[in-house]
């Protein structure tokens, strides 16, 4: 399977020393926004984390990207 989804058969990407090339495109997305943890910065062994949210711009695979 390709990242587009599509099966390809009989084209021998399995044979020793063959490079295969995939083109994946990007695309810039603005104002995205990420939700991640932090931790609270303590080096105890038991840390506490909290959620960020944070609107960013970044780049997605252009096949997956959603508007």
């Amino acid at each position: 399977m390709l990242s587009s989804g599509i099966r390809i058969d009989g084209i021998g990407i399995d044979r020793p020393h063959r490079v295969v090339v995939i083109d994946n495109p990007t695309r810039t997305e603005r104002n995205v926004s990420v939700i991640t943890v932090e931790d609270d910065g303590t080096q105890s062994s038991t840390r506490k984390y909290h959620r960020v949210e944070k609107k960013r711009t970044s780049k997605s695979p252009a096949s997956t990207a959603r508007g």
